[in-house]
């Protein structure tokens, strides 16, 4: 046997095994040859694959607001999302956020609230003054809730993103009036989003 590297061999065997006089047992040794040439084989394709990935899994940002990175392999209670670009052998992964990947956040009450799709796809908060939000790093096609909720004084006004698609059933002039009347102490405003990569654009799916 001869290697060339840790993943790697080959069993050089003759054909036919020598000097096994029993009839029998060269039978079921030379069985056993060929079950251990066909293993061998089956190994030299797997160590292949195994050869070509990556020693360590380097997380490759390239800007703060579009992560990027190019594993092999995924990481225990780690999140991505792709492959959206490269090859089969080396595909590009968005990471989401490690190493735990929440399902809700809370937002702080301000004049301007980001909301980052990034950390979390559904979103809630109480208002407590005039707010302008602002939708940050969805991937394409995902799904976001928003939750909006009026203080206990209420009355203050809500400001949606400009990049926000209407449609004909619910329409821009809609959800004006929603707003509009979306100013009772206590009131809940539940907005759903999916986001559109290519035009950067969330579509309006839902409103309750």
């Amino acid at each position: 046997m001869s290697t060339t590297n840790p993943f790697r061999f080959n069993l050089n065997l003759p054909d036919t095994p020598q000097g096994v006089e029993d009839q029998n047992l060269f039978l079921e040794f030379h069985r056993l040859y060929l079950a251990i040439r066909q293993l061998a084989s089956q190994i030299e394709v797997l160590s292949n694959v195994v050869s070509s990935l990556p020693v360590s899994v380097p997380v490759v940002p390239t800007s703060p607001s579009t992560p990027s990175i190019v594993p092999s392999l995924v990481l225990a209670n780690t999140f991505f999302s792709g492959p959206n670009s490269g090859s089969p052998r080396s595909p590009n992964f968005r990471l989401v956020e490690p190493p735990d990947f929440p399902t809700h956040r809370l937002f702080s009450s301000g004049a301007t609230i980001a909301i980052n799709w990034r950390t979390a796809l559904t979103w809630s908060g109480v208002i407590k003054q005039n707010s302008t939000f602002a939708f940050i790093d969805a991937s394409d096609k995902e799904k976001c809730v928003l939750k909006i909720v009026q203080d206990s004084v209420g009355g203050w006004t809500v400001t949606l993103p400009a990049n926000i698609r209407y449609g004909t059933v619910i329409t821009e002039a809609d959800i004006a009036s929603i707003l509009t009347t979306f100013i009772t102490p206590g009131a809940v405003l539940y907005l759903g989003f999916i986001y559109n990569a290519s035009s950067n654009v969330y579509d309006l799916v839902a409103v309750a």
